[in-house]
């Protein structure tokens, strides 16, 4: 039988951290309903004590929330290794989990691998699995795209790299082979507007 959405449902435990009581209290409620554990914080620092007790899989964060700002705390959490591994490795179990819930439907069993492998790299540096050597061309076409958006997206702490830095990236990163690369940087030559979104498109890459 089909599973419910309520059987699929991922619950964890969050931190709130706000300084208004009313909007605290309203995310709580929300929150609360589908069965997450939620602790709150009124502002960041009282939120750094919470988390040298038991960090949370979530931290969801008002800018404003006082003297220390929502931004300042998220720096602080990234800062520190043992808070910066643990959320690496919520991070790494992203494609497994999301392999997993496709599990059972047949019009995706093609695309399941795609979803598990595609942050594998060619060293066995990669994740979930630390798999080596050869994959599967889609799972090298996802890997493309998936750090070519990666990189070429301007971030919170991170400008976007130019287009000439980003082929260097994808060429190192994702397809040793260059077989992918090589396609990627001619539909970028037949179509240069594709390589200008995003970012600084740097010089068009050479054919």
């Amino acid at each position: 039988m089909p599973q419910s959405s309520q059987s699929l449902a991922i619950t964890g435990t969050l931190l709130v951290v706000e300084d208004d009581p009313e909007v605290r209290s309203l995310l709580t409620d929300a929150l609360l309903s589908p069965g997450h554990a939620v602790r709150t914080a009124g502002s960041a620092e009282a939120a750094l004590g919470i988390l040298e007790q038991t960090p949370p899989d979530l931290v969801l964060t008002d800018v404003h929330v006082g003297a220390m700002s929502g931004v300042e705390l998220c720096a602080a959490i990234k800062a520190d290794p043992r808070w910066a591994c643990d959320e690496r490795r919520q991070v790494n179990r992203h494609s497994g989990v999301g392999a997993d819930l496709v599990r059972g439907l047949r019009t995706l069993d093609d695309v399941r691998a795609i979803i598990r492998y595609h942050h594998e790299r060619w060293d066995g540096s990669g994740y979930p699995d630390g798999l080596r050597g050869e994959f599967p061309l889609g799972t090298r076409i996802m890997a493309v795209g998936d750090v070519y958006d990666a990189v070429r997206t301007a971030g919170p702490y991170k400008p976007p790299l130019s287009l000439p830095k980003t082929l260097d990236v994808l060429a190192a990163e994702t397809d040793r082979g260059a077989c992918v690369v090589t396609a990627f940087r001619e539909v970028l030559r037949v179509r240069p507007e594709l390589g200008a979104d995003g970012g600084p498109s740097g010089s068009e890459p050479s054919a």
